[in-house]
């Protein structure tokens, strides 16, 4: 018997958006590895991020949670969008979020602003 609900096949109306900085981490690819904590306010639909921290190691969670108007875009998002981690792989380091549903171009504001951070250090 066929299944009454099939799952759709081909491209579906999710997406990631990943922004890569080729940077060689090395040996400190620990000290490129960071997450976003978000402190947020309200219950289910009406829940809203309040406050930014970051996790991580090294310099970059440390400059990222100095960074008051980078913390301060981030707020103004969903909870899905506000999720951010960065992490290093072989011969870069990779930005990313959460999967959405509608890609916001909100998101791809931070994401630049990130790669520009990631740059200078």
């Amino acid at each position: 018997m066929q299944d009454p609900n099939p799952l759709p096949w081909g491209a579906l109306d999710r997406y990631q958006a990943q922004f890569i900085v080729r940077k060689n981490a090395g040996s400190s690819a620990i000290n490129y590895t960071a997450k976003t904590s978000l402190t947020t306010q309200g219950h289910f639909g009406s829940k809203v991020v309040t406050k930014v921290e970051w996790n991580g190691y090294g310099d970059l969670a440390t400059k990222l949670n100095s960074d008051n108007e980078l913390n301060e875009m981030i707020a103004k998002q969903s909870i899905k969008d506000a999720t951010i981690y960065v992490e290093p792989t072989d011969t870069a380091i990779r930005i990313r979020g959460k999967w959405i549903i509608i890609f916001h171009l909100a998101s791809l504001r931070i994401f630049l602003k990130f790669t520009i951070e990631l740059l200078v250090i």
